[in-house]
């Protein structure tokens, strides 16, 4: 009984509900206070034009340090940039602070301003650009999230600038943007279980994603569906499967699919 009186308390206290842990994006809501939680992401991209098996691996470090502000650092390893053995991308950080919380019963409304900086070791390469070892860049933006009992709706608007040796060469003659906006429309349903009695539950959650990004210098843009399914065994191990589909685009990007599968423990109440 103690066990689950805790587990209750942590579940109350937490702000991060389970159908909030978007697979291909963040919410507004924060990862409990002091807690780590330690994520391997494995990426597959489909590229249409050849066969080469193209895959991505991410190990992240996620902090929770206290209610409002979480820190997450994290680094890329693949063979985008040399198809025959998996290389050091490069490495991130990134920080969310939650600055609004109207939360009721069984549902609450949240918004949190991020910001993320990343650098690579490789040159520009792809339309497509990212801080996940593909660009050196900072991105800066904000996220809504509305829960109401098992669904939760989330919305994110980002802006993002890389930075090259030699901007005007690639602005000008290689006609690559150096500004990028993107978006998010983000809803999770928690399917499973459907009635709280112990901390040992596994959680199904479903969720749906819209992605999309336009460049700023020029008319590239892409738009990607994707759904995902995620399970969360004793409160603090989640699996995530998940696909992106490319609905629209004119970008030159690493694969118009891809399949992403992540595995995360986080550890709560890290340090007193």
């Amino acid at each position: 009984m103690k066990v689950l009186l805790y587990f209750l308390f942590l579940l109350l206290a937490s702000d991060c509900r389970s159908q909030e842990l978007y697979v291909f994006s963040e919410s507004a809501s924060s990862r409990p206070a002091r807690s780590i939680a330690f994520n391997w992401t494995a990426r597959f991209p489909d590229n249409k034009y050849n066969t080469y098996f193209r895959n991505r691996y991410i190990p992240q470090a996620t902090v929770g340090i206290n209610k409002n502000l979480t820190v997450n650092v994290g680094s890329a390893f693949s063979n985008y940039y040399r198809l025959d053995k998996l290389q050091f991308d490069g490495a991130r950080i990134y920080t969310k602070y939650r600055f609004l919380s109207n939360d009721d019963l069984h549902k609450h409304f949240r918004m949190a301003a991020f910001m993320e900086g990343g650098f690579t070791r490789h040159q520009y390469v792809y339309d497509e650009m990212g801080l996940d070892g593909d660009n050196n860049g900072v991105q800066g933006g904000l996220i809504a999230t509305q829960l109401i009992n098992k669904i939760a709706v989330s919305a994110t608007t980002s802006y993002l600038r890389i930075f090259t040796k030699n901007d005007a060469e690639h602005h000008s003659l290689l006609n690559h943007s150096l500004q990028m906006f993107s978006y998010s429309m983000s809803a999770g349903y928690l399917l499973l279980p459907k009635e709280y009695v112990d901390y040992k539950q596994m959680n199904l959650n479903i969720y749906l994603e819209l992605l999309g990004s336009k460049c700023l210098d020029n008319n590239r843009h892409f738009v990607d569906i994707a759904p995902a399914v995620q399970f969360i065994f004793n409160s603090n191990t989640k699996i995530n499967i998940g696909g992106r589909f490319q609905l629209q685009s004119n970008m030159t990007r690493v694969g118009q699919h891809a399949l992403e599968v992540g595995l995360e423990r986080t550890i709560l109440n890290a340090w007193k």
